[in-house]
């Protein structure tokens, strides 16, 4: 085709156009203005698909930036966070457009040439009904696997995601029409159905305004209900959560009488197989699960640390539109391993629950860093980030809640634990180093659970104890032989049982002990002892634990829970217990930039958690 015959026939179509109604929005006159242009060549349909690319691309990439902020909760920051995601999404978003347009432009081209008799206007409508459906069937999809119901944030971000896809809609239109113009020759022979088009924006108003409506009608009353705790329950309940210490490993400690604590405790409480689920431990996954009740794909802390877009804070929710092509962009481009943050965690855990009708404490279980003061009644935070802390005497503040408790206790806590723990090692010890920063992590653990007992308000304590299962995945990664690796383990959990029955053997508390096998014990079986009963029964699951402890100690259980209230262990009174939807009091996050992460990362991988 001659220049003059392509430009003859370029401004025949654009005056066919106008004649019929159409040019007449700034974007279809940008998409075929007064320009010159390369008629119906590959090159003008390539050029208005780039061109469809550049301006829907910033749009949608704002848009499911935004709905990471919104789905975020508040999580997530906008500087730099938002900034980055939108830098990602903003040119992905525009090529998957622009090769969108493009492959909509040969296929209008090849209909064309095929179905002669196809009016232009029709070629245009199959060409959307393309496009819309496959939009459709990804949200469909992202919509059924979503593992909760709908919240208010879901709600805005179909909000936000419906005018952002409005104005990209109208971007991929208005190219669409000069698509069908370039690939066919023809122009629609039909004005714009203009009342149609009103009418189906009005109805999508509608839809968006009634649900929206909707959610902010039921997020107007209070969601959930007040936790409640029985007249009749315990003063004072304590959970102890033991990391690497199996049915069979505790087993051969109480025939050797290496933990007379354990034994004692044994003997009056009620015992209970815990079945983990399949495949390789990992206690960020596992100990969320037993504090919330839930599996990991419901809480959101599956993994001990988190990949991530690099130059971003925070690890993206979960939930939301963006998600999936978010993990898709992951694979692409630079990451980042980060660790989780509490308010990454889509449940409420025990602390968060009992600390609305009691005081509560957690003490180093995973999850909980940054810390902040769990429930409305207020309590104590020390975080699985407070030893490294109080080692390093800095970042105290984001791992120790109140800051005042923080300031004045923790470097003394340690000081203690350290003292205690050089004293049960002699210089030869294999793995002591090792072995050190295990029985540091439990002593300490323990010293900030006698002071905090102290305060005669706390009515619930939650501890974790993750030494014996450093000492055994350290063992296994340097090839230590049984024989030694029995004696470490031994020795290890000697000095935590006698710590134990300091702290516990002369109070009246009723504990909870679960015991799982940690990473480095395939096979193996964990365990949990409960109060006030004898004997042995069913097999009980994690999801189990949460709710049957609530159930016993007298407070109400979320309905969150996937697992079930034991009615034996909880006793008549907690078999009775009725699942409500609690109403808890988390602090918002306020540290988005945490100081302490490099060095927690780095001790994390010195233990084989993070690879």
């Amino acid at each position: 085709m001659s220049e003059g015959k392509s430009k003859s026939g370029y401004e025949s179509v654009r005056a066919a156009l106008l004649e019929r109604g159409y040019l007449e929005t700034s974007l279809e006159r940008v998409f075929l203005g007064s320009r010159h242009r390369t008629g119906r060549s590959l090159g003008g349909m390539l050029g208005a698909a780039l061109l469809a690319g550049l301006i829907a691309g910033p749009v949608l990439g704002l848009v499911l930036a935004g709905s990471l902020v919104i789905e975020g909760r508040g999580s997530v920051p906008l500087w730099p966070d938002a900034a980055v995601y939108a830098a990602v999404f903003s040119p992905a978003a525009g090529l998957l457009v622009a090769a969108l347009e493009f492959a909509v432009a040969i296929a209008v081209r090849l209909i064309s040439l095929r179905f002669a008799e196809l009016s232009a206007r029709k070629v245009m409508l199959i060409a959307g009904l393309v496009v819309a459906g496959g939009t459709a069937l990804y949200f469909g999809a992202w919509w059924a696997t979503r593992a909760e119901a709908v919240r208010l944030t879901d709600l805005a971000a179909l909000v936000l995601l419906g005018l952002g896809a409005g104005v990209a809609g109208r971007v991929v239109s208005a190219a669409a029409l000069v698509q069908t113009a370039l690939g066919t020759g023809r122009v629609p022979h039909l004005g714009r159905p203009r009342l149609l088009l009103w009418l189906g924006a009005a109805a999508g108003t509608a839809v968006i305004a009634a649900a929206l409506g909707a959610g902010l009608a039921k997020s107007a009353a209070p969601e959930g209900e007040p936790v409640q705790r029985r007249d009749a329950a315990p003063p004072r309940a304590v959970m102890i959560g033991w990391d690497g210490l199996s049915e069979e490993l505790a087993a051969g400690t109480l025939r050797l009488n290496v933990s007379p604590w354990l034994a004692e405790l044994e003997e009056r409480s009620a015992s209970r197989r815990v079945e983990g689920p399949a495949g390789p431990h990992d206690p960020m996954a596992q100990w969320t699960t037993v504090a919330t009740g839930c599996a990991p794909e419901v809480h959101g802390l599956a993994h001990t640390s988190v990949t991530q877009l690099a130059g971003t804070l925070v690890a993206a929710p979960r939930g939301g539109v963006a998600r999936a092509p978010l993990d898709l962009l992951m694979r692409l481009l630079p990451t980042q391993r980060r660790l989780p943050r509490p308010d990454s965690r889509a449940v409420p855990t025990l602390w968060e629950i009992t600390a609305d009708a009691a005081r509560t404490c957690v003490v180093q279980w995973w999850g909980t860093c940054p810390a902040a003061e769990p429930g409305r009644t207020g309590g104590y935070v020390v975080s699985e980030a407070a030893l490294v802390a109080a080692a390093k005497r800095h970042g105290l503040e984001e791992a120790i809640q109140p800051t005042g408790l923080a300031r004045s206790r923790a470097e003394a806590w340690f000081d203690r634990a350290h003292t205690r723990a050089q004293a049960r090692l002699d210089r030869d010890t294999p793995l002591r180093s090792a072995r050190l920063v295990a029985l540091e992590a439990d002593l300490f653990a323990l010293e900030a659970s006698e002071e905090l007992l102290g305060d005669p308000e706390l009515a619930a304590l939650f501890i974790h104890l993750p030494g014996t299962d450093i000492v055994r995945e350290r063992a296994r990664h340097e090839g230590l032989d049984l024989h030694r690796t029995l004696d470490a383990l031994e020795e290890h959990v000697r000095a935590v049982d006698a710590r134990l029955g300091e702290l516990f053997g002369e109070r009246e508390l009723p504990v909870t002990l679960v015991a799982l096998p940690g990473r480095a014990a395939p096979g193996e079986h964990g365990f949990s002892l409960w109060p006030g009963g004898t004997g042995e029964g069913e097999t009980l699951t994690l999801r189990d634990i949460a709710p049957t402890w609530l159930a016993a100690s007298g407070y109400s259980v979320d309905d969150r829970m996937g697992g079930q209230v034991d009615p034996v262990l909880a006793g008549p009174e907690g078999a009775r217990t009725v699942p409500i939807r609690t109403r808890v009091s988390v602090a918002p996050a306020t540290r988005p930039e945490l100081t302490l992460e490099p060095e927690r990362l780095e001790r994390l991988r010195s233990l084989g958690y993070v690879r």
